[in-house]
């Protein structure tokens, strides 16, 4: 699960588009998977685990404590594109981006959430409801236009993506536009 643009050379250091079998292999998972381990209540817990319906590997965070974070080096990249299922209980992801300003902003998408917020006291966080229907959902997020509408001001970087529970995540990448499924490489294909 890169967080890169499609086109970007190595995005899953390797060198080939097969389906990489042993995502917990990966950083970003093995970290997941220890820092909810560590809590010890056992209400947390993340897995790879392969979903009947896509018919691949996918990352199940459940509880308090499980989430996945990305970080991203000087990504300019407007889209935040993400495939996951909802497991009917409450999931955000949460974008922390710097603008043209220089200034830090935080992104919270979540389905716990009616309302728009915006931090009263400095302005740098805002919350945005999520609506996610049953199954598998392919959410590209235009994080340029957010960046405008809630600030008033452009996007410069995007520096970090976090999904926390409860979900299913099979992709998440940024991208420079939105591309058709066949246009992308085939480990970020939805359709295969």
């Amino acid at each position: 699960m890169p967080l890169l643009p499609p086109e970007a050379p190595g995005s899953l250091n390797h060198d080939s588009d097969d389906e990489l079998d042993d995502l917990e292999a990966y950083h970003v998972i093995s970290s997941a998977m220890a820092e909810a381990e560590s809590f010890g209540d056992g209400a947390s817990a993340v897995t790879v685990e392969t979903d009947t319906v896509l018919g691949q590997n996918c990352v199940r965070l459940e509880g308090p404590h499980a989430n996945l974070t990305f970080v991203a080096q000087c990504a300019n990249y407007p889209w935040l594109i993400l495939h996951v299922k909802s497991l009917r209980k409450f999931l955000s992801v949460v974008v922390v981006l710097r603008d043209k300003t220089g200034a830090h902003r935080q992104i919270t998408l979540t389905n716990h959430a009616s309302i728009a917020k915006l931090d009263a006291p400095n302005g740098a966080e805002c919350a945005l409801p999520m609506q996610l229907g049953e199954g598998w959902q392919l959410l590209p997020v235009d994080l340029q236009r957010l960046c405008r509408a809630v600030w008033g001001t452009e996007l410069a970087a995007v520096e970090q993506v976090r999904v926390r529970a409860t979900c299913a995540v099979s992709k998440v990448f940024l991208s420079d536009r939105l591309y058709a499924d066949v246009e992308l490489p085939e480990y970020l294909r939805v359709l295969g």
